[in-house]
């Protein structure tokens, strides 16, 4: 059997190749379907280019395997037999078991995964990927059981006779069937589609979403009270839901005193944003919209006849959309196309934190390319949030929050007292005139405060080492979290607190001017490296590190038995310290044999008398 473009070989006892070429079709040259029968053996499919859609239907157990995955692919079976295996391409595609004890792999791309009947195995894959029990068939009774799919189990498995006990691997969604199912997502970000029937939606620890998109009727939905009545919605019973998302008639959905998102979808829609910081979404609107949170007016594709009430932030289409705030501080994200942002009075910020590209934007000159921002209009904007990706973000004289998101972005506060956050990435931020907060939780290639009085958050398990080079014109450093921080190679002091939980560890070394190193509530370990420091222990258990040529040292806060000073890199003893008391005993000088007269710790409110062995960490020999 051949077509135009198109080889088959597929006598049902030979291994099928196929060769598809771009848009080949029997009579046009154009989106052929390829129907093969056999029974067992491996067909490749080969797709050159970039071809649109293919439907590929298949009869008989098989592996199939999309040689170089150049577009979506849609595999399905016709009569649903034998064991077999799919293999998805690089996009986005839709596999489509039998009832056989069949093995799904997506691939890249987000996917869609129906194992069907039997017992499988679903992988969906790098992206974003669903696992569907749309399809499945049974009784036809409104309380008959369907699946129960359990993603923090990695498992799906059902009591109804339906014949199947899968096993989900890298699944993010859940689509359940017409009968009453029970869908449980993980600590990801999950969307859970209910479908018909009284389900039980429970969203795990992330930021969920329980959608109602293919409702054949209106639902309302309320998460406040519980009560979910409508369409697809009726007798659900949704828990740890942060989002909802609509159908396409006209719905009324309601959320919590959490950071709600609420998508209508079509016709005129209520979103009641009920307490936290709420999102009217719009992304997937067929046409571009027209939101106003100041005056209520809302026109154009899904936001037609819509009615928001406690609704903060605005996300659009992929049109061009005009987006109004109100006086309260509003989060504006326009999406693709050239968009409309006005802020409208409150400290607002311009979100491009789903753009698939990087963003470079400039509040001071009103310039913006790249990505989502490529065209847009921003008014009365105040922030900027970034892309996953390298953003380049500007502030301007006013008060200016930046953060970058993921990728190595480049922040920039200008004048103005601004708050820089990087985020993950190796990020460059520079503060500008200003008394500027900069914020990293990664390594950052530049970190620096110019002009005013700066201070530098470092957050996150991680190691931050700093030179002259990446470390400059900032004043103060907070150190959160248990991670450790080496300022040796810095020229000039700085005042470092941490503030570390009381069950964390943080490891802390100054720079080789005269610092003030504070401990926080959990235990900390200080170095002041050179230079005359003041060191001051915090409410853990804390130990002061002192190496060759540290300097003259203030110590504050010490307390014997729970603090204690590491002299290993100076001595080997007790013998070769030598403690004595300063100021009528009220504190203590402590000095090293070898050492040099300049190497002194001063120690204060604690006696001489009061100190031991145990107060010290030696070299062992």
């Amino acid at each position: 059997m051949s077509y135009a473009g198109l080889a088959i070989f597929d006598d049902g006892r030979l291994n099928g190749v196929i060769f598809l070429s771009n848009n080949a079709d029997p009579n046009s040259n154009k989106d052929a379907p390829l129907k093969v029968g056999f029974a067992g053996g491996f067909l490749g499919l080969s797709l050159g280019g970039a071809p649109s859609v293919k439907y590929t239907y298949l009869s008989g157990g098989a592996q199939v395997n999309v040689a170089d995955g150049a577009g979506p692919l849609i595999l399905a079976y016709d009569d649903r037999t034998g064991d077999s295996v799919l293999q998805g391409g690089k996009l986005g595609d839709f596999l489509y078991g039998g009832s056989g004890n069949d093995v799904l792999n997506g691939g890249g791309g987000d996917d869609t995964l129906i194992g069907n009947l039997g017992t499988n195995i679903i992988r969906g894959g790098s992206g974003n990927n669903t696992a569907s029990y749309v399809g499945y068939s049974g009784p036809n009774a409104p309380d008959t059981l369907g699946v129960q799919v359990f993603l923090d189990e990695r498992e799906a498995y059902n009591r109804d006779g339906f014949g199947f006990h899968d096993t989900l691997i890298d699944i993010q969604n859940l689509v359940g069937t017409r009968f009453l199912d029970i869908l449980v997502g993980d600590a990801g970000d999950n969307i859970l589609e209910g479908h018909d029937g009284a389900d039980v939606i429970r969203g795990g620890a992330g930021n969920d979403t329980s959608s109602y998109e293919t409702s054949a009727f209106s639902v309302d939905v309320n998460l406040t009270t519980k009560v979910n009545d409508g369409g697809a919605a009726w007798g659900d019973i949704l828990e740890s839901i942060e989002n909802v998302r609509g159908s396409d008639y006209a719905d009324s959905l309601t959320g919590d005193a959490k950071a709600n998102v609420l998508e209508g979808g079509a016709e005129a829609d209520q979103l009641l944003g009920a307490g936290g910081s709420d999102t009217a979404s719009y992304e997937h609107s067929l046409f571009g919209v027209t939101v106003n949170l100041t005056t209520g007016a809302n026109t154009g594709g899904d936001a037609e006849g819509d009615i928001l009430t406690d609704i903060e932030n605005l996300r659009g289409s992929r049109y061009e959309d005009v987006l109004t705030g109100d006086a309260t501080a509003n989060v504006l994200e326009g999406g693709a196309k050239a968009d409309q942002l006005f802020g409208a009075g409150g400290s607002d910020t311009a979100s491009y934190e789903h753009s698939l590209l990087g963003v470079t934007v400039n509040l001071a000159t009103g310039s913006y390319s790249g990505g989502d921002a490529q065209g847009d209009i921003l008014t009365s904007i105040e922030n900027l949030a970034g892309s996953q990706n390298a953003d380049t973000l500007t502030g301007d004289a006013a008060a200016n929050v930046l953060a970058g998101g993921a990728g190595n972005d480049r922040l920039f506060g200008g004048e103005g007292n601004d708050t820089l956050r990087g985020d993950a990435g190796s990020d460059t931020l520079v503060g500008g005139v200003g008394d500027d907060r900069l914020v990293v939780i990664e390594a950052p290639t530049l970190v620096q405060g110019d002009a005013g009085n700066d201070k530098l958050f470092l957050q996150g398990a991680e190691t931050f080492t700093f030179i002259d080079m990446n470390f400059k014109e900032i004043e103060a450093v907070y150190v959160r979290d248990s991670l450790t921080l080496d300022m040796s190679g810095v020229s000039t002091k700085v005042a470092i607190t941490v503030q570390n939980a009381a069950t964390t560890l943080a490891t802390v070394t100054g720079t080789k001017g005269n610092d003030t190193i504070t401990a926080g509530a959990g235990d900390t370990v200080l170095d002041g490296s050179t230079g005359s420091d003041k060191l001051s222990a915090g409410a853990g258990a804390d130990t002061f590190t002192f190496k060759a040529n540290f300097g003259r040292d203030n110590v504050y806060g010490f307390e014997s038995g729970a603090d204690h000073f590491d002299v290993s890199a100076l001595v080997s003893s007790i013998n070769d310290i030598n403690i004595s008391g300063l100021n009528g005993g009220a504190n203590t000088l402590i000095t090293f044999e070898g050492a040099g007269s300049g190497n002194k710790i001063i120690l204060h409110d604690v006696a001489a008398s009061s100190l031991d062995a145990s107060d010290f960490g030696f070299l062992l020999t």
